[in-house]
């Protein structure tokens, strides 16, 4: 981290992206939470989320960090970056079952 912190000193990058898996869970909040900490990141890209991911990772990085889900990677081309829109996150897992409502 250490590295990090003096490239960020040398370089003053205009925006801090941190690139998280979304199928690592719980690893991914721990992670972003030291970025964010250390660093101060100025928001998240989530990528394989062309598996069986839940979101669950997106949920909890976003509420520990406070920073927004900028882009969302379901591939491993440049292509298959696009803008995280987390209504469609949430349609998904609606729509499968994943998710109920209780009234």
């Amino acid at each position: 981290m250490k590295e990090l912190e003096n490239l960020k000193i040398s370089v003053k990058p205009h925006e801090i992206l941190l690139v998280v898996d979304a199928m690592t869970g719980q690893d991914a909040v721990n992670v972003a939470e030291k970025f964010e900490e250390t660093l101060g990141i100025d928001g998240v890209i989530l990528t394989k989320l062309d598996g069986d991911t839940r979101g669950g990772a997106a949920l909890s990085v976003k509420k520990v960090t406070g920073k927004p889900i900028k882009f969302a990677a379901t591939g491993e081309k440049l292509s298959d970056i696009e803008v995280f829109h987390p209504d469609r996150m949430a349609r998904k897992n609606f729509r499968n079952g994943r998710y109920f409502i209780c009234h």
